[in-house]
């Protein structure tokens, strides 16, 4: 079976998106972006449901805070203030990966060679991996939007 990498917005889709994965697939990380939310909020909240589900063991890299061109625009008006309004996960006490997005997918395809990156929100992250490394258009399985 491949190995995959969520790249999401965790608002509330993505939290069982995240949780689905994790259950059912080999999850060597999460990398997050803006979109329902802030990229601080999204990672904050990707690392709260991973804590919460006993899945703290999954790394989480925070990645682009905007599009490539263009403004930024956010679901916080259905997802709350923080992206994940509602829903009452304590806060993690791990902290993001030190690598970012980009350089957690180039990472990762080149220790992978059946990577798959599952991607539930902005692009942005992907793009700026096969910007930024190349190579990873050639290293990754599949991406599935």
């Amino acid at each position: 079976m491949s190995h995959f990498i969520i790249d999401c917005d965790p608002g509330h889709d993505d939290a069982l998106a995240i949780l689905l994965a994790a259950r059912h697939l080999p999850l060597v990380g999460v990398t997050t972006v803006f979109g329902n939310s802030s990229v601080q909020n999204t990672t904050r909240n990707a690392l709260a449901i991973l804590d919460a589900a006993g899945l703290g063991h999954i790394p989480v890299a925070s990645g682009a805070a905007a599009p490539l061109t263009g403004e930024v625009y956010t679901g916080e008006s259905v997802h709350g203030k923080t992206g994940l309004d509602g829903a009452n996960f304590p806060a993690s006490t791990r902290t993001p990966s030190p690598l970012d997005a980009a350089e957690f997918i180039a990472d990762a395809a080149s220790r992978y060679d059946d990577l798959v990156i599952i991607a539930v929100a902005p692009e942005t992250n992907v793009a700026n991996a096969i910007l930024r490394f190349p190579e990873v258009s050639k290293r990754v399985r599949h991406i599935s939007v």
